[in-house]
């Protein structure tokens, strides 16, 4: 699983910072240095944070008469954008995996090794995204905000993208706390079913996928 990387996503997003002064402290600290510190400790929480991203078939059973090639774009795999952006330029391959026995390795491998796993399918939203903007603005007053905001605003804004990427369908998990220092990673063994190769997919490279087969 990797870190952070999505630009709606990112780590070092600015936090937004509304006063100057803490009203009721006057002889404290300007709120700018508690933004910074607030900062440090929002880029440490979010450098524990792994995400794992896959393609959800669609719900087969709303077209159940539909033709053969319908209901095999319904599929995850037969979505040419999805190769185009994330199979080596359609010279890949797609690992088609069963959902519940992937969430069964995961928690098998990972929950003793960080706080918290969650798997969530991604909303995809229109315009203005409040989630996205309560993630990115701290409460430099209320100490007890700051405690939960990771939890309750950042995590879940890891489940939501702009409503231009609908068509990946996507569902993702993610770990929080990872202080392994290790690879975070989920063993497919138990949870792999298929394998599609690409259109461009080169000869030379199948000694690499043989070990799935």
């Amino acid at each position: 699983l990797a870190r952070l990387n999505d630009p709606r996503a990112a780590m070092h997003r600015e936090l937004a910072v509304m006063s100057v002064h803490d009203p009721r402290n006057p002889d404290g600290p300007e709120t700018d240095e508690l933004a910074r510190a607030y900062a440090a400790h929002v880029r440490r929480e979010r450098e524990l944070v792994r995400v794992g991203c896959f393609v959800r078939d669609q719900d087969l059973r709303s077209v159940p008469d539909a033709k053969p090639m319908t209901r095999l774009d319904r599929r995850g795999f037969a979505r040419s954008a999805m190769w185009t952006h994330y199979a080596n330029g359609n010279c890949g391959v797609c690992l088609i995996l069963d959902g519940a026995a992937l969430e069964r390795s995961a928690s098998d491998a990972l929950s003793q090794r960080c706080r918290a796993i969650q798997w969530g399918d991604v909303r995809y939203v229109e315009g203005f995204d409040p989630v996205i903007l309560r993630s990115e603005t701290a409460d430099l007053i209320d100490r007890s905000a700051q405690s939960t905001h990771h939890v309750e605003e950042v995590l879940p804004s890891l489940l939501l993208k702009n409503r231009d990427w609908e068509r990946e369908f996507e569902r993702r998990i993610i770990v929080d706390g990872w202080t392994d220092g290790g690879p975070c990673s989920i063993p497919l063994a138990n949870a792999l079913v298929g394998l599609v190769l690409a259109v461009g997919f080169q000869s030379p490279d199948l000694a690499l996928i043989a070990p799935l087969a």
